[in-house]
């Protein structure tokens, strides 16, 4: 089955199938051979070039939250063949740098950003309490926080936008210093 999967701004073409060696990924024009293994509702356990991770998929609106490794990832997923032509497609991607969003509903207990603060891929944005777990929530790239969408004390559901991270392309020029 082939699927366009939208994550991050960037649409992929994904192609899964199965056969007597065992699952096959197609991603774009490279192959990816896997062995999956379910581990209970929306949730796998998958070795990749002898790495295993853990995967959580968990549906929201029109989309998919997917934990890998308990780094969430919004990912839109299509059937490839219920689109139209590709010359009819309208493809919008976010600025660079990406947007942070609520795995699970829970609440908000610690902003670590402010609007206009550069992080690194990787560097605490938030942490969310949810079932007695504090869970920090990282930025996927570096770039520049452009929005932060909740405040400490707030109750988020999951696939909710916490944070809007850009690439910083498109911050005024600095102005000229008064020397």
């Amino acid at each position: 089955m082939a699927y366009l999967v939208t994550s991050g701004g960037r649409t992929y073409r994904v192609d899964i199938h199965t056969d007597e060696a065992g699952v096959h990924v197609h991603l774009d024009d490279a192959a990816y051979p896997i062995d999956v293994l379910s581990v209970g509702p929306a949730l796998y356990s998958i070795l990749l070039d002898g790495r295993s991770y853990e995967v959580d998929c968990v549906p929201v609106e029109d989309a998919w939250i997917v934990l890998v490794d308990g780094q969430p990832f919004r990912v839109a997923l299509q059937d490839e063949t219920a689109l139209p032509q590709p010359h009819t497609m309208t493809v919008t991607p976010k600025a660079a740098g990406g947007t942070v969003i609520a795995p699970m509903a829970g609440k908000i207990v610690k902003v670590h950003v402010a609007v206009g603060e550069e992080v690194a891929a990787g560097a605490p944005v938030c942490t969310l309490e949810a079932m007695k777990m504090e869970n920090e929530l990282t930025a996927g790239s570096a770039g520049t926080v452009e929005a932060v969408q909740v405040s400490v004390g707030d109750t988020v559901r999951a696939g909710q936008v916490l944070v809007e991270l850009g690439d910083g392309s498109e911050r005024p020029p600095a102005a000229p210093s008064a020397d």
